[in-house]
This record gives C-alpha cells, sequence and structure tokens, in this order.
C-alpha cells in the first residue's frame, strides 16, 4: 500500500503572500507549500492536486478548487503543481492557473475556524485524500490586504514578545526585528511599520531584497520622541555587542539593507558593530531619521557609523554619528545631510567617493582622535557637495573640509565656518575648485584655504 505524506511549509501565510499577488478588489490568495513524499521517497514531477476549503468537522464546505463543489466530496478539477525533489509551491485561489478557481473575500466572512483539504495525485495511483486538514491562520488580514493601499504594523517586544506570535498587536509581538522582517513580501504595496518597543536587541537586522512601491515605506521605528538636542541615547538599540561589560562588538553590522528600496530607520541607537553600523547596498530612496550611531571602530581599517554603497537617494537626518572611525560614508551615492552632527571620530566626520552631497545646516567638529588624518569632510574622485542653511566644520585634527581629485563644493546659499582645524580650514588637491565660500568665516585654522595642483578657489 503505498504512503503519501506532504511536510508544509506555512498555510498560514497569508499576510506574507496577500501582498505578493496581483489580486482585484474582492479576490485573494494565499500561499500553500511543501514538500511531499510517496512510499518514504521524494516525489519529482508533475503533481496533481485539489483543493477545499472547510469546517473543522469538515462537514461543511466553503470553496473549491473547481468553484463547483459544495458537497464534502472530492472536486472535479485538478490542479497540475510542479513538484522538484519533493518541494511544492502553489497560490491558492490563482485563477490563472488550470483548474483554479477564483477565491474571494466573502468565503472568509465568518466566525469559525477554516481548514484547507488537500488530494494529491502522483499520476499514477489515483488521489488520496491528506490528512489531517491544515488550519488557515491570519484569516482576519484578508480584509486588510485586499485593497493593497490599507497599512498595517507589526510589534516587536524584546521582553515579552516571541517570534511565533504574528506580531499584529501590541499583546502579542514578534521578539526579533528580525522576525518581523521575515514575515515581509518582496513587494510592499502598502506602509508597514515595524514598532519596536523600548529595548536592547542584540542582532544584525537584514533586509534583503524588500522594495516598497513608490510613495510607501517599511519603517523601522523605534523612539520617536528622541533627537540629537536631548541628553542620553534612544530607548532602543540594536547593538552589534553581546554584553555590557565588554561590549566588545561580534556582529559586522547593526542594520543591513542590500537590493531594497523605500526603508525608513527612526529613532535607533546602534552601536557596537565590527564593521558599519548601518550598512546599505544597492538600495534606493532611504532615509535615516533621528538615529545616533556610536563605536564603530575596528584596529586596522576604518569603522563606519553609517556606510552607503551604490545608494541612489538617501536622506539622513537630525542623526548623531559619534565615537566612530568615520561617522558618514558613501561611495558612489546620493546623500541629503539635513542637521547631522558627526564629531568626536577617530578619523572623520563626513567622507566620499563619488558621491553627490547636499549638506543642510550640518556639523563636523572635535573629530581629532588620529591626530595624523582627522576631518570634518572629506570628498574624493569626482565628488560633488552643496551646502545651504549653516554648516560648521571646526576643532578637527586636519581639515574642516578636504577635497580631491576632481572634486567641488559650492556655498552660494549657505553660511557657516571653518574654525580652528589644525591644518587647513579648507584643502583642494589635484582639479577640485570651491565657489562662494566667501560667506564662511574662516579663522583659528594653520592655514584658512590651501589649493594644490590645479585646484582653484572661486568666491
Amino acid at each position: 500500500m503505498r504512503r503519501i505524506v506532504i511536510f508544509l511549509g506555512a498555510v498560514s501565510a497569508i499576510l506574507i503572500s496577500l501582498a505578493t499577488v496581483a489580486v482585484s478588489a474582492q479576490e485573494v490568495e494565499f500561499n500553500y507549500n511543501g514538500r511531499v513524499k510517496v512510499n518514504g521517497q521524494m516525489f519529482s514531477g508533475q503533481g496533481q492536486f485539489k483543493f477545499a476549503l472547510v469546517s473543522k468537522d469538515g462537514e461543511a464546505t466553503f470553496w473549491t478548487n473547481d468553484g463547483l463543489t459544495t458537497s464534502t466530496s472530492m472536486p472535479t478539477a485538478t490542479v497540475t503543481v510542479d513538484v522538484s525533489d519533493g518541494f511544492f509551491s502553489v497560490n491558492i485561489g490563482d485563477a490563472e492557473l488550470p483548474g483554479m478557481a477564483v477565491l474571494t473575500k466573502d468565503v472568509f466572512a465568518r466566525d469559525e475556524d477554516m481548514y484547507l483539504r488537500v488530494w494529491f495525485n502522483d499520476g499514477t495511483r489515483g488521489f488520496e485524500m491528506l490528512t489531517p486538514d491544515r488550519k488557515i491562520t491570519n484569516t482576519d488580514l484578508l480584509g486588510l490586504k485586499i485593497s493593497k493601499i490599507k497599512d498595517y504594523t507589526i510589534y516587536v517586544n524584546g521582553a515579552t514578545g516571541n517570534d511565533k506570535h504574528l506580531g499584529l498587536t501590541p499583546a502579542k509581538p514578534k521578539k526579533t526585528i528580525q522576525g518581523a522582517i521575515d514575515t515581509l513580501p518582496a513587494q510592499l504595496k502598502c506602509n508597514v511599520t515595524i514598532d519596536i518597543a523600548d529595548g536592547v536587541y542584540r542582532e544584525q537586522v537584514s533586509i534583503v531584497g524588500i522594495n516598497a512601491m513608490p510613495g510607501k515605506k517599511l519603517m523601522l521605528l523605534g523612539d520617536e520622541s528622541w533627537t540629537p538636542a536631548f541628553p542620553g541615547n534612544p530607548a532602543v538599540r540594536v547593538t552589534g555587542s553581546n554584553d555590557d561589560v565588554t561590549s566588545v562588538p561580534v556582529r559586522a553590522n547593526a542594520l543591513y539593507a542590500e537590493q531594497s528600496s523605500g526603508l525608513r530607520f527612526e529613532g535607533l541607537l546602534v552601536d557596537y558593530c565590527t564593521e558599519r553600523g548601518v550598512n546599505l547596498d544597492s538600495c534606493s530612496s532611504c532615509e535615516i531619521i533621528k538615529c545616533k550611531i556610536a563605536d564603530v571602530s575596528r584596529p586596522t581599517k576604518n569603522g563606519y557609523g553609517v556606510f552607503a554603497t551604490r545608494v541612489s537617494r538617501l536622506v539622513v537626518e537630525n542623526c548623531l554619528a559619534t565615537r566612530n572611525d568615520i561617522g558618514f560614508n558613501s561611495d558612489s551615492s546620493w546623500v541629503k545631510f539635513n542637521s547631522d552632527t558627526s564629531n568626536d571620530n577617530n578619523v572623520g566626520g563626513f567622507a566620499g567617493t563619488n558621491c553627490i552631497y547636499e549638506l543642510r545646516g550640518c556639523k563636523a567638529n572635535f573629530n581629532r582622535k588620529n591626530a595624523a588624518f582627522a576631518f570634518g569632510l572629506q570628498v574624493r574622485s569626482h565628488s560633488e557637495v552643496n551646502c545651504y542653511d549653516y554648516n560648521e566644520f571646526t576643532d578637527n585634527a586636519t581639515h574642516g573640509i578636504f577635497l580631491n581629485a576632481g572634486s567641488f563644493i559650492t556655498f552660494e546659499t549657505s553660511t557657516g565656518g571653518l574654525i580652528a582645524n589644525n591644518i587647513c580650514g579648507m584643502l583642494l588637491d589635484f582639479d577640485c575648485f570651491s565657489s562662494g565660500h566667501g560667506s564662511y568665516t574662516f579663522s583659528g585654522n594653520t592655514a584658512d584655504r590651501v589649493a594644490y595642483h590645479g585646484s582653484a578657489y572661486y568666491n
């Protein structure tokens, strides 16, 4: 006698799959996946499935894949699904699949639990009903997801949470930030807020390949009341250290994002990482708001508070970077800094290579622990810097501003100061130029303005 066994993924993944498939206003889908064995061996080939949504006792049928059967008997139509080494995945209600009827929202408009019943045929032995029926959870989310415009929140609480929770209410939060991230689809069609309770989160949060539709955001929301003007730190901390006695960093990053868009990090303390506090790679339309990034330093290479590589648009606003090797750094990126402070870093405040920077009301002060290198702002390799409002570059170990290799900086609508820097207020080297700096105060520097190798100043 043959024996069919299916090891399920989650039939409860309605939260995920409804955001990933395109459906009309009253149509819904959810994903059903797992692994199937026939006579103890992983099955590969064309698997034949039939599906029904039934009551807990199996005596009532609410929907079938043929759209016709109303009794508890097996549907007549068959859905053929590719199975590879036992693994299969199918969207229940995907009417583009032959044999699959539309599944509508009103099927779930009932107070009782609903179960998925499955029949399987390997193509040679006929259909067999699999037991037990699988309970579907998250049905309350159907009304929330189908419109694709209603925003939702996932709650995280490191003290009271459990990653087995859905996280959709403060009473049943996720335990880790990553646990919340892992429930998300690759494409977000609504705003999603991950609301993080006060506390310490010892984890590296990885966001890879998650993209919000234009105008939508994935927000990691911490202590939204904190600003750099307040004493102390944000009440939500994401750290690369496993203890607060030695604070030895053991994780490369606290927040890592790659090939993602529409991200917003707000009200977070990020500290003690081995390489980079916030690391963005090949991302777009991201924001870092009211965050403090501190104590990212390593002995042989620079550690960075924020590092952006190939980021097409990044806004950093009202943030503080301190006690890192370099506070803010980017490579081949477009970054807008607004009311940010980078101070007391070992090597530098703001740095960039082949980048475009916009600075509004920023400060790069007291970056001087490395007496030979520490600077306020350093850009190179054909970078562009545009300054607006009032900016300060003061009390740095070498230069307030250092431009290299074909870079330029403009100050036309800006005022500020380059004061008390140990070597130069502003140094231009190798075909760089500055324009409009006449509105800035230069004082107390060993030299105010120096230009080498084809560089020039234009008032």
